[in-house]
């Protein structure tokens, strides 16, 4: 069985078992495959209120207009950290739609996060669509 390099995003609001998900994910021989030893995939999280320094603050799904260029970049540095370990699994805790939602409601303002610079071959192909895990 070759090595399975799953990248998944459960998106949904808070209270929903995401991380409990996540961490079923982690273990699932259908989900990781085959392993030599017990550890999990990294989990990231837009729900990380890093632009703060206080719990319960902003991050990447809340952040005010101000901070758009910060947020912006930090998506672009996953995307980009998931292109180069393309050979690793990664579970995503909320990512753009999450993100899409709050900035749509607080400041009228639609993401389109079908990034530049996103290499050909990582596009999907005429009639695919994302998929997501979660509960919305």
């Amino acid at each position: 069985m070759s090595k399975l390099t799953p990248k998944i995003i459960l998106e949904g609001t808070r209270l929903t078992f995401k991380t409990d998900i996540a961490f079923a994910l982690n273990e699932h021989p259908r989900v990781v495959g085959p392993r030599k030893y017990k550890y999990h995939s990294p989990l990231v999280s837009a729900e990380w209120c890093a632009f703060t320094n206080f719990p319960w603050g902003r991050g990447l799904i809340n952040f005010e207009p101000q901070e758009e260029a910060l947020a912006m970049e930090t998506f672009e540095t996953w995307v980009k950290l998931f292109e180069l370990q393309k050979y690793y699994s990664w579970i995503v805790d909320r990512f753009h739609l999450s993100t899409r939602m709050y900035q749509q409601m607080a400041y009228n303002k639609d993401y389109d996060f079908r990034w530049r610079g996103t290499p050909a071959s990582a596009e999907l192909p005429p009639g695919a669509a994302d998929s997501f895990c979660g509960i919305l």
